[in-house]
Parts: structure tokens; sequence; C-alpha cells
């Protein structure tokens, strides 16, 4: 049996998973995984989502700026 890639995410099934799991645990917590693993799409969503600019903003931002 061949897998193939996974399917194309819908955006806003993203954004409610973000949602729940915000109100399961905490902010910053998720806000340090989503750095950790680079996906600063996730980062900047779990931000905006907890209502609040983490300590890090600004290495996020830095870290998006620079050509990898």
């Amino acid at each position: 049996m061949k897998v193939g890639p996974p399917p194309e995410t819908a955006p806003h099934l993203v954004e409610d998973a973000v949602k729940y799991i915000i109100f399961l645990v905490d902010a910053t917590t998720l806000f340090d995984l989503a750095l950790g693993m680079y996906d600063f799409s996730l980062v900047l969503m779990i931000a905006q989502h907890a209502q609040k600019v983490p300590d890090r903003a600004p290495t996020v931002n830095a870290s998006r700026s620079d050509d990898f």
C-alpha cells in the first residue's frame, strides 16, 4: 500500500484547531513549540489568537527577514 502526500489542510480548520488548543494549553508553551519547529506562520497565528505579544516577538520578526 502506497501512502501519498498529506492532503492540503483548509486554513480555517487550522485556525479552529489553534483556537481550541490555546484553550487547553498555555499559549506561551505553544508559541515556544511552534518557534522550535521554525513554523513562523503557526507562531504568528498562536500569538494572534492568544491576543498577546510574547517576549520573543522581535526574534520571530528578525528570523522571518533572514534568507535561509
